[in-house]
């Protein structure tokens, strides 16, 4: 009976050391990231794949805290999986970056699920499934879809919708605010009828260049079509804001332009509609803008052409 007993635990353990050796062969060789982290969110365990996905040895992150690796932006993200995976046994995937060893960013999608009690309380299981060309394919998608194609502004089309959020943020809170400017380039034609469009072309990048340099931000404004630029500004506390803005625009593109050996000088025509509770529509605030500047380029009759040629 000893000897039966005997052989009984010898092929017990001949089979949980087959079992075990064949669940590390399936972990070491998973196509997904598998990372074990403690209560602490310290890497206790990281598989080889690792150093495919994010160009690092499992050495290397093992001891190191998961910040080491993940975009400081998404840090809270994952503290939130962490805390929700203890509620339940798995997370919904979700997009989060990561930083490869050199530098660059991949995004992976994360699963957090809780581990067994017996095989450690308090630590988490975190797969990581690398899905960086899918992501990157669907950024040049958007970017077709709602980007202008020569100075990389949101297009109109983007900027509406953003410009009918602020609309509805606007009748949710009244003291939300915000003002709509329409721009126009003076003498304009005229560069495009000189020089072709290749210059003009190169003026129009840059003037989006120094419109994001005032707003700090271009996705709050589009070439709305030609020489047109449309700029959203939200959150204004008075009147005055938008008004220093345009004052800010008028001073910068009043500056020369330096194109292929070409200096040239501009003028900008500006509308400025702000929104109000009388307002029916998005539509009617852009509208009004468009107008006042027309009525501002009439007054001003600003379209003169100014311009050198450098010798070298």
């Amino acid at each position: 009976m000893v000897h039966l007993n005997q052989a009984a635990n010898s092929r017990l353990e001949e089979s949980f050391l087959h079992a075990n050796s064949f669940f590390k062969l399936l972990v070491e060789n998973s196509q997904d990231i598998l990372l074990v982290l403690n209560e602490y969110g310290v890497i206790e365990y990281v598989n080889p794949t690792i150093e495919r996905i994010l160009g690092y040895r499992p050495l290397e992150l093992e001891e190191e805290k998961i910040e080491m690796i993940i975009h400081p932006d998404y840090l809270q993200t994952l503290r939130v999986l962490t805390t929700v995976r203890v509620f339940s046994t798995f997370s919904e995937p979700v997009e989060i970056i990561f930083h490869h060893k050199d530098g660059s960013a991949r995004y992976l999608e994360a699963i957090v699920s809780s581990l067994s009690i017996s095989i450690g309380a308090g630590k988490t299981l975190i797969t990581l499934r690398d899905v960086t060309r899918r992501k990157e394919a669907e950024i040049k998608l958007f970017k077709k879809a709602y980007t202008d194609p020569l100075t990389g502004l949101p297009n109109r089309t983007l900027f509406s919708e953003k410009l009918q959020q602020s609309f509805e943020d606007a009748r949710k809170n009244k003291q939300e605010r915000f003002a709509v400017l329409f721009l126009d380039l003076n003498g304009f034609k005229q560069i495009n009828d000189t020089f072709g469009h290749l210059v003009g072309d190169e003026i129009l990048i840059e003037v989006a260049k120094r419109l994001e340099r005032i707003t700090g931000e271009k996705e709050s404004m589009t070439r709305f079509g030609g020489d047109e630029f449309v700029i959203l500004l939200n959150h204004l506390e008075s009147e005055d804001q938008a008004q220093q803005v345009v004052s800010q625009i008028q001073e910068e593109l009043s500056l020369p332009f330096d194109i292929h050996g070409i200096t040239v000088s501009i003028g900008v025509s500006i509308g400025v509609s702000f929104s109000a509770e009388n307002r029916k529509n998005a539509e009617e605030i852009l509208e009004e803008a468009d107008k006042e500047m027309y009525a501002n380029k009439e007054k001003s009759r600003n379209s003169r052409l100014c311009y050198e040629i450098l010798t070298p």
